[in-house]
């Protein structure tokens, strides 16, 4: 984005009171400068005056008086609406953002670092928040009052503005060549920053694991090496800054000199007070162009973050609000009154994807096979097979690049995104809970009583766990489900499933990190909570889906083999036979047989 994109962007979030605000700072430089211009006057009167001398004293006075409450009331008045204007700005920008980044697609997650989107939320939106305000509001207040002073010195002496102007381009060609140095080196910064959180916040989850392989000497190095990389990035900046500040001393200084001697020369022909008025305003200059250049520089970086800021302020979504707003399908409803689906059949034809579409391969390719309603299917496959990617595609986490799925004859690329989804269950593979009670992560819309809760409890053989905590469904869930063990939270994810009484549920190896009493539980839950809807299990322990209806086999992104687990196995030429010899279900079922016989 060019920079006075950044500028008219930053206006429009400000909202409407920075052009007041710039009025009255603009007031405030006039008021400071007809202040000298008042006092040279009064200088004037009071030496050549012989007569009413102590009324003209009052006259000057209060009008004097006028022009510091003028200016007082319009520092004031500016600096209040630039505050306003602020907090506004970072209300807007805290807001859009946090709204684009979590309606961002999977994929935005999947490529971008959590160190990067940290830093975003964290030490760019501080920036603006705490530092934007303050050093704009000094930029603009003292580079007007400067200006001021400038034109009361040109008016006593023209010549010193030529000197001014001369002095001014150098100064804004030193500025801009730092300015872009610095964003440079800023923008090194940044990213060894957010390198550096990403290291933290990827160790600090894997304490356990680096401790185990004893490689935290390793870990400190890299640390030490990141945390290098990015004080080279700071130490620039600040030699651009001192630089900036020496250009701005220098032009400075020769508006002083240039003033006294204007003043030197015009000995004689210039009154003592334009003297006095002239070497007065130009002995605040220098301070003042180092002031206003320090505060416009800072300013700048705050603009870097800001133009991230926007970066993410304008993330795609995942899901186009105002498409999703006006959809008439938004509101779709079998002709019997149910709402869709109604049957759970799932269709895929042709169907490919990729994580990533014209970068990276296909997935899945070419996936093709039906799952009439009610039937329960079991995936499986070998480890990068595509089986959880069957899921996300039927979440249309998956964009598809060719094919289609359709659930009840109506393909899911039609539907809208959050009715899709609210369609369908997906019990994952890692659970995760958000901190808050029980039954808020049971019931987060609260539309389901108690005692329907407590039925779905006692389906998912959790009702004797809450029973014993005097909290019981006000139980507390830490960050993630943190103080459950993986199998309960596994559990209360099923719980939330059966409350949800689906017509399509999607397993994704949610039984993989159980223990064998709680899998076989878990099983007859199942086949009892869920006779109603259409099972899709993505298997990892392949005997927990012998008794299903279905059996698809998935290799590299395609569909292999599908049947029944009858036909499948009879076959001792397929996948699935081998696979089954391999994980020792064969020999246990010879077993029982050998047994019963």
């Amino acid at each position: 984005m060019t920079f006075w994109g950044l500028t008219w962007a930053l206006l429009r979030l400000s909202g409407r009171c920075v052009p007041v605000a710039v009025l009255a700072f603009a007031a405030c430089a006039v008021a400071l400068g007809y202040q000298l211009i008042w006092i040279k006057g009064w200088i004037d009167s009071s030496v050549g005056a012989t007569v009413h001398r102590a009324s003209d004293g009052t006259d000057w006075m209060t009008g004097l008086l006028v022009l510091c409450l003028v200016d007082v009331v319009a520092r004031c008045f500016g600096g209040v609406l630039l505050a306003h204007s602020g907090a506004h700005l970072s209300r807007t920008i805290h807001a859009e953002m946090l709204r684009c980044v979590v309606s961002s697609p999977v994929s935005f997650f999947d490529t971008t670092p959590r160190g990067r989107i940290m830093n975003r939320l964290s030490a760019d939106l501080d920036s603006i928040d705490s530092k934007l305000y303050l050093l704009s509001k000094q930029s603009l207040q003292n580079g007007l009052i400067m200006f001021a002073r400038l034109a009361v010195i040109g008016v006593q002496s023209p010549t010193v503005l030529l000197v001014g102007a001369v002095a001014g381009l150098v100064l804004l060609y030193g500025f801009r060549i730092t300015v872009r140095a610095s964003h440079t080196s800023r923008f090194f910064e940044s990213v060894a920053t957010s390198r550096v959180l990403s290291h933290v916040t990827e160790s600090m989850d894997a304490m356990s694991s680096i401790r185990a392989y004893g490689v935290v000497e390793r870990f400190c190095d890299h640390f030490a090496r990141l945390a290098d990389v990015n004080m080279r990035g700071y130490l620039t900046y600040c030699m651009c800054f001192r630089f900036l500040r020496a250009i701005a001393a220098v032009c400075g200084l020769a508006v002083v000199l240039c003033t006294l001697l204007l003043c030197v020369v015009g000995v004689g022909t210039l009154d003592r007070s334009s003297v006095g008025l002239s070497l007065s305003a130009a002995s605040t200059i220098p301070m003042s162009l180092m002031y206003i250049c320090v505060t416009s520089f800072s300013a700048l970086q705050m603009v870097v973050a800001f133009e991230r800021c926007i970066e993410y302020m304008e993330l795609p979504a995942e899901v186009d609000e105002a498409e999703h707003k006006n959809d008439p399908s938004n509101d779709i409803v079998k002709p019997d009154g149910q709402d869709w689906p109604s049957q759970g059949k799932v269709e895929f034809d042709s169907f490919a994807a990729s994580y990533r579409p014209q970068i990276l391969p296909d997935v899945l390719r070419c996936v093709s096979f039906t799952v009439e309603p009610m039937q329960k299917v079991g995936v499986v496959g070998r480890t990068g097979a595509g089986k959880s990617s069957l899921a996300l595609a039927l979440l249309r986490v998956l964009r598809s690049s060719h094919g289609s799925i359709r659930i009840d004859g109506l393909d899911i690329a039609e539907v809208p995104l959050r009715k899709l989804r609210r369609g369908v269950t997906l019990i994952p593979q890692d659970p995760n809970l958000v901190r808050g009670s029980l039954r808020e992560n049971l019931d987060p819309t609260n539309s389901h009583s108690d005692e329907e809760i407590w039925e779905a409890l006692d389906q998912a053989h959790l009702k004797d766990l809450v029973s014993q905590d005097p909290k019981r469904l006000l139980l507390e869930a830490g960050e993630g489900g943190s103080n459950l063990s993986t199998g309960q939270r596994q559990l209360v994810c099923l719980a939330r499933a059966i409350l949800r009484r689906p017509r399509l549920l999607l397993l994704d190896e949610a039984t993989s990190q159980m223990d064998g009493d709680t899998d076989r539980l878990i099983q007859a839950t199942l086949r009892e909570g869920f006779a109603h809807c259409t099972l899709i299990t993505i298997a990892h322990r392949i005997h927990t889906v012998l008794d299903y209806d279905r059996i698809l086999v998935m290799d590299d992104g395609r569909v292999c083999e599908f049947g029944s687990v009858a036909e499948l196995l009879s076959n001792k030429d397929s996948v699935f036979h081998r696979m089954a010899d391999e994980a020792g279900v064969l020999q246990s079922d010879e077993t029982d047989s050998t047994t019963s016989l």
